[in-house]
């Protein structure tokens, strides 16, 4: 049985302060909107969170999968961000990613 096509992915790299200027700390969760499956029906993201602490810096760095690969059935599908962060309450975005974004 050949094997299940992977898709693409990219690093998505950042670095949160606070308005003071010191480095944020907190957590970071990506959620994908929805199962994304190839085109044989495998699962090939899960509707899991994927979550990543900021460093001592505020910086993070986490591999998500991009949201308009060819290989997934799904094509209009967004990364849930929340940001969990000492500096503010809660803040939550939708985001596609690109396989052309070089930079977010």
């Amino acid at each position: 049985m050949p094997a299940t096509p992977a898709i693409a992915s990219r690093i998505v790299v950042g670095t949160y302060v606070a308005p003071d200027g010191t480095p944020a700390s907190g957590t970071l969760r990506f959620i994908p909107s929805t199962t994304v499956q190839d085109v044989t029906g495998h699962i090939i993201v899960a509707p899991f969170p994927l979550e990543v602490v900021l460093d001592v810096a505020g910086s993070f760095s986490i591999e998500l999968s991009v949201t308009d690969d060819p290989d997934a059935e799904q094509q209009d599908w967004k990364w849930h961000l929340t940001e969990l962060l000492e500096i503010t309450l809660e803040v939550d975005f939708l985001q596609h990613l690109s396989t052309s974004l070089l930079r977010i």
